[in-house]
């Protein structure tokens, strides 16, 4: 059912909330209920900003939920946004991806050899 987890950007500048869809795909010929889990995960072991939201995924659609972290929630540099999907209290999928958070696009971007990577006009 997890079709995709991911913020809506890579970068966020100090200050932004975080926005993240997670979609859910049900090809099945009836519907399905699912419990949606996210969070951020920051440093080794820190779940921060932990929701939940209860859905149900008509038969042969798909559904977006979206989950968004205030400010105060969001660490600097990198961390992930996760999500789990919960059916009859036991997790079935799993997904999500890592994105940046800092006042200054270059203290996470990493310049490559390509003279491109250098001039600002190409972030």
């Amino acid at each position: 059912m997890l079709a995709e987890a991911r913020p809506e950007k890579l970068f966020y500048f100090t200050g932004e909330n975080v926005t993240g869809p997670v979609i859910l795909s049900n090809p099945t010929k009836e519907a399905k209920s699912v419990q949606v889990r996210a969070w951020l995960e920051q440093g080794l072991d820190s779940k921060v900003g932990v929701q939940t939201k209860d859905v149900s995924v008509a038969a042969n659609s798909s559904q977006t939920v979206t989950f968004t972290w205030p400010a105060k929630e969001v660490a600097r540099y990198g961390q992930a946004m996760a999500v789990e999907l919960v059916a009859d209290g036991k997790v079935i999928a799993s997904g999500g991806d890592y994105f940046s958070s800092a006042d200054n696009v270059w203290r996470v971007g990493i310049a490559g050899g390509h003279p491109v990577a250098w001039t600002a006009e190409h972030v």
